[in-house]
């Protein structure tokens, strides 16, 4: 496969296809089952780590006031929900070393 700079969702199908021995079509129904897990994780609040690669969360931000330094005042600022992806140390560790 040529190096791009950015991969898509068909060369991410291809990859995993020519990685596993798969088919494009049961690749496909298995990065569409993926997608629907990681959706009701998320909807649920639920955590999934998946070691070697990342953790996927829902961090709660409670209500709070906070110093607006650029107007010189407090703020409320309103709870919020962020889906936050962390990638693990083997895959951070990975950007360290020098490219192929």
């Amino acid at each position: 496969m040529t190096k791009l700079d950015d991969y898509n969702q068909a060369d991410f199908i291809t990859m995993v296809a020519k990685e596993a021995g798969f088919t494009k079509s049961d690749t496909k129904i298995l990065l569409k089952a993926m997608e629907k897990i990681f959706q009701d994780i998320v909807k649920e609040r639920q955590s999934l780590t998946l070691p070697g690669l990342f953790r996927i969360f829902v961090r709660r931000s409670e209500a709070h006031r906070r110093y607006d330094p650029v107007h010189s005042k407090y703020i409320e600022k309103e709870a919020y929900e962020k889906v936050v992806i962390h990638a693990s140390k083997e895959l951070t560790h990975l950007i360290e070393e020098e490219p192929e």
